[in-house]
């Protein structure tokens, strides 16, 4: 039967069935703002400090927030005010925190205009799709669902949905228990035996952390240390430590009991951190770069590390992959824990399974191909995206891959792909989808926009190959001329090592030269082996970024394969000029570049030596000349060069002090180091007479 009651008391009956059966509800309201306003206040008024905003301007008295500032947080009712911000991360990010019994109250434009609206939204934060895939699927999907409780002005209310069983929270959890039991273990069993908690959102993965570090202070530990990107990451985390010990005291940014400390330190600060601690514990790991893990691991000996599987932070199953070979090999002996039942709704809960289906987020690439594939067996070819766009099977195999292949990769990625001036090619076996390339066409401006751009007077979003190479050359014309850009490739686990990757590249090579591109280019944060793969399909570097890269705390690279003759005489230019800023200027131009990734450029490069540089290194591997007299023959011999050690590179190139250098590479000392400079330099000698 379809109620009638008024919204108020159609949505206090809707929460106290929510609470009752441990479910959270989706609730639309699509009409006027202000008619939406008119009907949600009497709703909010009785939880308006329990209620979140997101939006742009505030609502029934709520002022606006972003996603920053509602993690940590648990809420009754969740505003998305599509009229003025639709952020779909900040949505999902806001809806985890909803406990049993509450709202995500989307509130949009009719369903009619919302498509222009939404379009209008897009362009006002300077992005500018050329359709609206994302958000007719979107509808689609929403008109179909019977979990979306949908108001409409003039219309009656939906029919309340039927109570489940009755549910209870359960705290701690059997799996919660089992994490503390695990995370007491890393403290005080057997070191280098790192714990990886794994668990989608609502698990309670940060109040296992808290409950363990308050049962490790009881326990006599003094030296406690949680760390994250942010501290609201860990906010709940000491939420629970509290509770567990309500006698201690509660700083800024730390806890205290007895002798006992539980602190804070923020991820960036980490590794400057003294290394005599009882434990480190990692929240949402997958949010933090992997060379920055990777650090973590080979400085504190007990270690855990907790991150999410899917949802705002990007995604768990493609760092599970990376992560997981690092530790096989630096700790083969670490330790996995998983949190599958959520403790702030029921298993049953609508809200959670709606979210996956709308935006994939529990898509798992399947496994079902053989591992005797060869590169001719899969079929290529160019994907029409308004048929991906209906195609929920290939769409969900597809943003698989992507999520795969990029641990960080969001929600918002989804509406990229559908919405934006993008071109994917697809690999593909009878059975599903085994590798994807992701393009963007840029260039193609007029002369006048050009020279606006070049001279840094206009910066249109997009076309970041075009832009930084008329940057670094002050030359308009590749602005002008259209290039492609390649900004996502991905292949399934199974398949990879098998020349997919790079026979998606050479389809993508062939076509961008059918439509008269100038050059077909890639830009990623610089790590050695993705670099690798790059030179091997034919690219070269020809730019460092000057900004670290928000997401991986890296510097990006910028590669590209020329398809034309002006830009295969341009390329010797870049690369020399990227060369002399390498020798001379690194540590003012990338004062934080890693010692690796140095290396690896440098290797690519090409710089002259002479005699006499030859003659110093010579010298200075017998021990005739010291470092500084032979410093500047010694850099340039290097360039070029295939393993060299990166203690030279941090020190030389990149002027580290020795005690840094020493502690990086294990080295006793500045002799320590020497030598093995020197013995390099000796074996790069006996190359230079033959």
């Amino acid at each position: 039967m379809v109620s009638t009651t008024p919204l108020d008391q159609f949505c206090q009956t809707l929460q106290q069935i929510g609470r009752l059966s441990g479910h959270r509800y989706l609730l639309m309201l699509s009409g006027p703002r202000d008619w939406a306003e008119q009907m949600l206040a009497p709703v909010l008024a009785p939880v308006i400090n329990t209620t979140v905003l997101l939006g742009d301007a505030p609502f029934c008295g709520i002022e606006a927030h972003r996603q920053q500032r509602v993690l940590g947080s648990e809420q009754d009712i969740v505003l998305i005010d599509a009229h003025t911000r639709f952020d779909i991360n900040g949505a999902l990010a806001a809806a985890g925190g909803l406990r049993s019994g509450g709202l995500l109250c989307l509130i949009t434009p009719e369903w009619s205009a919302w498509p222009k609206h939404y379009r209008e939204q897009c362009a006002g934060e300077g992005l500018y799709p050329v359709a609206d895939r994302f958000l007719q699927r979107l509808l689609g999907l929403l008109q179909a669902d019977s979990r979306v409780l949908h108001i409409q002005p003039g219309k009656p209310l939906p029919a309340l949905p039927l109570a489940g069983e009755a549910w209870q929270q359960p705290l701690p959890s059997s799996e919660q228990q089992h994490c503390i039991d695990a995370i007491g273990r890393v403290a005080t069993g057997r070191n280098k035996r790192p714990l990886v908690i794994r668990a989608d959102r609502g698990r309670g993965k940060s109040a296992a952390l808290g409950l363990a570090a308050a049962e490790l202070l009881k326990q006599g530990k003094s030296r406690i240390v949680i760390t994250a990107a942010r501290f609201d990451m860990v906010e709940i985390a000491f939420r629970h430590a509290h509770s567990a010990l309500p006698e201690a005291q509660r700083s800024n940014q730390g806890l205290h009991w007895g002798e006992g400390n539980l602190v804070f330190v923020p991820a960036a600060e980490l590794t400057n951190h003294p290394d005599d601690v009882d434990l480190v514990m990692v929240d949402e790991a997958a949010n933090l770069p992997l060379f920055l893990l990777t650090r973590f691991i080979t400085r504190f000996s007990r270690i855990v590390f907790a991150s999410t599987a899917q949802g705002y932070e990007g995604s768990g199953r493609g760092f599970d992959l990376r992560f997981r070979n690092i530790l096989n090999e630096l700790r083969p002996q670490w330790r996995r824990a998983q949190l599958n039942t959520p403790l702030r709704w029921a298993e049953t809960d609508p809200l959670e399974s709606l979210l996956n289906d709308l935006f994939l987020l529990s898509t798992p690439a399947t496994n079902g191909v053989s591992a005797h594939i060869s590169p001719s067996s899969p079929t290529y070819r160019w994907l029409d995206l308004n048929a991906l766009a209906k195609d929920e099977t290939r769409l969900k195999q597809v943003f698989a891959l992507l999520i795969d292949a990029h641990y960080q990769t969001t929600p918002q990625d989804l509406q990229y792909l559908l919405d934006m001036p993008v071109r994917l090619l697809i690999a593909e076996t009878p059975d599903r989808v085994v590798g994807v390339c992701q393009v963007n066409e840029e260039g193609g401006f007029g002369p006048a926009l050009a020279a606006d751009i070049c001279r840094g007077k206009r910066r249109p979003k997009g076309h970041l190959a075009a832009q930084r190479l008329a940057l670094i050359s002050g030359n308009d014309d590749y602005l002008i001329q259209p290039s492609w850009r390649i900004s996502r490739i991905a292949v399934a686990t199974d398949c990879r090592r098998k020349g997919v990757g790079a026979a998606l590249l050479h389809q993508a090579e062939e076509a961008a030269a059918n439509t008269k591109a100038a050059f077909i280019s890639s830009s990623f944060a610089a790590d050695p082996a993705i670099q690798q793969f790059w030179r091997n399909a034919g690219f070269a570097t020809v730019s460092l970024g000057s900004r670290l890269d928000t997401s991986s705390a890296s510097y990006s690279v910028l590669v590209l394969r020329p398809l034309t003759e002006q830009v295969s005489t341009a390329l010797g230019h870049w690369q020399q000029q990227l060369a002399d800023n390498l020798l001379a200027n690194a540590p003012l131009l990338w004062p934080r570049l890693r010692a690796d990734v140095a290396a690896d450029l440098l290797r690519e490069m090409a710089v002259r030596t002479s005699d006499f540089d030859h003659h110093q290194c010579r010298r200075y591997a017998r021990g005739e000349v010291t470092l500084e007299v032979a410093l500047a023959s010694l850099k340039r011999a290097v360039v070029g060069r295939e393993q060299t050690p990166a203690s030279f590179i941090g020190k030389c190139f990149l002027h580290w002090e020795w005690s840094r250098v020493c502690e990086e590479f294990n080295h006793r000392g500045r002799a320590d180091c020497e030598a093995e400079f020197r013995h390099y330099f000796a074996t790069l000698t006996a190359d230079f007479d033959n």
